[in-house]
């Protein structure tokens, strides 16, 4: 296996968007550039849009799971899940945050006894803790299923993982996904980086 630094990398969201989909290729494409790295999934009530965790963890570890306020990258489809997730996972000063700017409002919110979540939010709290943010906001998205594929995209523009390589990442795709949905898929990763 190649040498490389313990990453530990959390990927939040709501049932429905494609996490486990993110985190498979992203295990896969290290695994292709011959990183050790482990994996696993929560789902919750994915099926019913509730909350959905991916861990990621490469180099010398035991166990896929990322501690509390143990992330060094928090990838997040949902703002919500994103504000939840700095909480959680992020490290002051260290963690960097790619979150794509949607809101699958909580039953709080369509109920009207909690406030909206903005933008405004998310970075604020990035700044109070020290964390690097990069929003992800596509208004030209072919299917909103392909979200992941923009928040993959920016991880990769932005080299927050230097073993990824741009090969392994299309290999992994491709080992998952039809024909079709790989050409679509990868067509939008290369029109977004």
């Amino acid at each position: 296996m190649k040498n490389q630094n313990n990453i530990n990398l959390v990927i939040v969201g709501v049932g429905g968007q494609g996490i486990g989909m993110l985190s498979e290729i992203l295990i896969r494409a290290l695994d292709h550039c011959g990183c050790d790295v482990k994996g696993v999934d929560t789902h919750g009530l994915a099926q019913r849009g509730g909350s959905v965790v991916s861990y990621i963890r490469t180099g010398n570890v035991n166990s896929p799971l990322v501690s509390k306020n143990g992330a060094d990258i928090i990838l997040a489809l949902e703002l919500y899940e994103s504000y939840n997730a700095l909480i959680d996972y992020g490290i002051k000063g260290i963690s960097k945050l790619i979150y794509y700017n949607t809101s699958w409002q909580p039953l709080g919110v369509r109920l009207k006894k909690e406030n909206m979540l903005h933008r405004e939010s998310i970075q604020d709290l990035c700044k109070k803790y020290g964390i690097e943010f990069f929003e992800v906001k596509n208004d030209s998205i072919p299917d909103p299923l392909m979200i992941n594929v923009a928040i993959l995209a920016s991880l990769f523009k932005e080299k927050l993982i230097e073993e990824l390589s741009y090969d392994s990442l299309k290999s992994a795709m491709y080992d998952i996904m039809n024909e079709n949905t790989f050409r679509k898929n990868i067509d939008f990763f290369d029109n977004c980086i």
